[in-house]
């Protein structure tokens, strides 16, 4: 009886510790390990400053806290570091003048870049550029930008399947149609690829499984273009979550942990009363 009751005991303490964890929140390492954003060192893209809410540093700030993800730069970032197995989930930005810095980084880095997703970990590419003429993401994967009249630029956007999980958690539900001036410069393509949000002439966003691993593809602008606001906000920090959690090996969220530890010791007490 004593026995039980001090498992009875440490079960409880346990179960206080992880709900402490749940409401008072863990780090982005805990939950999905080392992150990364990396652009160009041109400039910020459309040069909007990293406090903006529409910024991408904000939305990475919204899915994994402000200090803990890797702010780098294509010039001068280690791509052997970068990937490796201390990454979990990179998010490449290659907008406005950052596009041609991008495309040169995927050509110099693809066989490192396919290896490390392939291994298993989690990529975000996106470029809606205004220089180039589109871009080779790997993978099967086309970028097709054309600046002239703007034939691969899109206003609208509205999600293939509106119950997928970035247009619902963890940060709000978003909606289903979306506007900017623009929302996308690009479109992407590729055999494998399966479309999450279209535009006025194409595929905007989609998603593909790579070996272990697992790969975004877009070609959209900030959300600071886009409306209605918050909501174009929560998409892309809903975006990002998705894509850290898409790897082969997501670490469960700190609820998760605690049905399993509940489960498991509830057992051991089960057990123990039957003897």
């Amino acid at each position: 009886m004593k026995t039980s009751l001090s498992i009875i005991r440490i079960f409880r303490c346990i179960l206080i510790s992880v709900t402490a964890l749940t409401f008072f929140g863990t780090s982005s390492k805990d939950l999905f390990g080392d992150v990364a954003y990396l652009r160009s060192d041109v400039k910020a893209p459309w040069s909007v400053d990293s406090t903006d809410p529409g910024s991408n540093e904000a939305a990475m700030d919204t899915a994994f806290g402000s200090g803990n993800w890797g702010d780098l730069r294509f010039e001068t970032v280690d791509a052997n570091s970068l990937f490796s197995s201390a990454y979990t989930f990179i998010f490449l930005e290659g907008g406005d003048t950052n596009a041609n810095s991008m495309e040169s980084f995927l050509t110099d880095n693809q066989t490192l870049i396919q290896n490390w997703v392939s291994n298993g970990g989690s990529l975000f590419l996106n470029a809606a550029p205004n220089e180039g003429y589109g871009m080779d993401f790997g993978f099967g994967i086309s970028l097709n930008y054309i600046q002239e009249d703007e034939l691969t630029h899109s206003h609208n956007a509205i999600p293939v399947d509106s119950s997928h999980a970035i247009f619902n958690k963890p940060y709000g539900e978003t909606g289903s149609e979306f506007t900017g001036g623009w929302f996308s410069h690009a479109t992407v393509s590729g055999d494998n690829l399966t479309p999450l949000i279209m535009g006025d002439v194409g595929t905007i966003l989609a998603e593909m499984s790579y070996g272990q691993g697992h790969i975004l593809a877009g070609g959209m602008t900030l959300a600071y273009f886009h409306d209605p606001k918050p909501q174009s906000y929560e998409l892309l920090a809903n975006i990002l979550a998705y894509g850290a959690s898409a790897g082969t090996s997501p670490i469960p969220e700190p609820s998760a942990y605690a049905l399993v530890m509940a489960t498991g010791l509830l057992g051991m007490v089960s057990i123990r009363r039957r003897k």
